[in-house]
């Protein structure tokens, strides 16, 4: 998925999906283009939805999350119709990892992924230091919108165990929240640079 785009130690350029069907063509803007299409039933009707993650096209060399300058990274939740259309039912900026949101160790962004009527995005560093996060959305029917379910954040530490059938790394921080810690979040709410 990733390549080097620049030189040793520089982040990682995300590349374009190669195709996207025409009819999601429309929604990407102008300078954009998707980097993630998951497809699945996001509010339990029984259709095919589509969440799209979009990249800007210069992110690689204009991105700059140390100084509070990130290229965000759009995620639109794409609801199907009965006659093979899309509606943009929400769209949010501030959801998805940046390019260099991962430092020197590269792009943090991994995918995202659509099971029954909840969504998840999952980012995760792996060299030097090593940690993943699940990030689950939730669709409550009678609010017609999707609300943060849980994140999942586990760090990884060397191991000083030198049996030989030892992990290489084992858990160092396991971290679980879930709606009832952090309260309601919308999708729209939701902003990853602030942490949640």
């Amino acid at each position: 998925d990733c390549l080097l785009s620049r030189g040793l130690g520089d982040v990682y350029k995300r590349q374009p999906i190669d195709s996207i069907p025409p009819d999601l063509e429309n929604f990407i803007p102008t300078g954009y283009s998707a980097i993630n299409l998951s497809s699945g039933d996001l509010d339990n009707d029984g259709l095919m939805d589509k969440i799209l993650v979009l990249r800007k096209n210069t992110e690689v060399y204009s991105s700059n999350y140390i100084e509070n300058n990130p290229d965000k990274r759009p995620l639109m939740l794409l609801i199907a119709n009965h006659n093979n259309t899309y509606d943009l039912k929400y769209r949010n900026d501030n959801i998805v990892s940046c390019i260099d949101c991962g430092g020197v160790f590269g792009d943090p962004f991994v995918s995202v992924s659509i099971k029954n009527g909840s969504f998840t995005i999952e980012d995760g560093i792996s060299g030097g230091h090593h940690w993943q996060k699940q990030t689950t959305f939730k669709y409550y029917p009678q609010k017609q919108n999707w609300y943060l379910d849980s994140t999942h954040f586990i760090s990884y530490k060397w191991n000083d165990n030198n049996a030989e059938d030892a992990e290489i790394l084992i858990e160092d921080i396991v971290k679980i929240e879930t709606i009832n810690d952090v309260g309601e979040i919308s999708f729209s709410e939701f902003d990853y640079y602030n942490d949640f």
